[in-house]
Formats: structure tokens, sequence, C-alpha cells
């Protein structure tokens, strides 16, 4: 598959770059393998933090099913903002927006991630504050390792200061070496 995936995209950019790929024709849909499907474990609920879900659940021996999103941390749950939830506005009604849902892990009989473009776009946007999280943390690693290297420089010339002051008889044991000497 991957092999099908490097090919084809060598050749639709080949395509591309000779002027004889007419783009309008083409719809390239792109899955992400496993991303949408039923969550086989509880475990996997975190998803639904970040991606609307369909949820089957049952209370007092009542069967429901919606498209919900999870509250991070918590057993409460909202309508997703997805098109099966949607009123002729192509949006939440006030009435679907205020209301939640107290729905424990155990009642849960099915659950299955749905990919939807406003999910892919929050999608970028997390992988975007991650590589810029990611960045800023190594930034300041950097930092702290440059730093931490300059302070054991200018530690190893004191020391070597106070040693070649004591060889020469400048220094006395236990004197301050003055950090402009040298």
């Amino acid at each position: 598959v991957r092999a099908f995936d490097r090919d084809l995209t060598t050749l639709l950019e080949e395509l591309k770059s000779r002027g004889s790929w007419k783009q309008p024709i083409y719809n390239l849909k792109v899955l992400t393998a496993g991303a949408e499907r039923d969550l086989e474990n509880q475990l996997e609920l975190w998803r639904c933090e970040l991606f609307p879900c369909h949820i089957v659940w049952e209370t007092d021996g009542h069967k429901y099913n919606r498209y919900l999103q999870k509250i991070k941390g918590q057993s409460t749950w909202l309508f997703a903002d997805c098109e099966q939830n949607w009123n002729a506005d192509k949006a939440l009604s006030p009435d679907k927006e205020a209301a939640s849902f107290e729905i424990p892990a155990t009642s849960i009989t099915r659950v299955h991630v749905k990919l939807f473009s406003k999910s892919i776009d929050s999608l970028v946007g997390l992988k975007a504050k991650m590589y810029k999280r990611e960045k800023s943390e190594v930034k300041a690693a950097r930092t702290r390792e440059t730093e931490e290297r300059r302070e054991k420089i200018r530690k190893d010339a004191r020391e070597r200061r106070m040693a070649e002051g004591l060889a020469r008889g400048d220094v006395q044991d236990g004197d301050a070496v003055d950090e402009e000497e040298e």
C-alpha cells in the first residue's frame, strides 16, 4: 500500500509538472488508516474528546444513539458539531448546544469515531499546536543546555585560575579569584 501510494503521488506530481493533468476532473480522498472505526476499548474514549463519535448506549432499558463529543476527563457528552446534528442553517440548534448527556463508560455499547471536514481541520490545528509546542520545548532545552555549558565553562575557568594562582603563589587557598583576571 505504501509503495502504491508513493508511486501514485510521484505519478500525479509528474503529470502536474508537465501541465497534462487536468486537476478539476480528479478528486483525491485520503483516509487515515484506522482513525474512523469502532473503538474496542474504553481507554480509547479520549478520541471522542477530539472527534465526533457515533455513540450507542443503554440506560434504564432504553437504547440511545447520537453523534456526540466527550468533555475531557468527564463522563459528560455534548452534541457533536457535525452534519448529522445540524439544522437547516448547518449549525447546532440552541437546544442541542445546551444539551448534555451523562453517559458512564459502562453504559456505552458501541462507539464509532467519525472524521468530518471540521474534524480533520481540528486535527490539523492540533498537530500544528503540538509541533509548535515541541519546537519551543526543544528550543528551551537547547537554551538550558547552552546556559549549563556556559556555567560549566565559567566554573572550570575559575577553578583553573585558582589553581594557577595557587601554583604561582599569587593566591592563598580560600581566596576568591576575580573573574576578570586571567
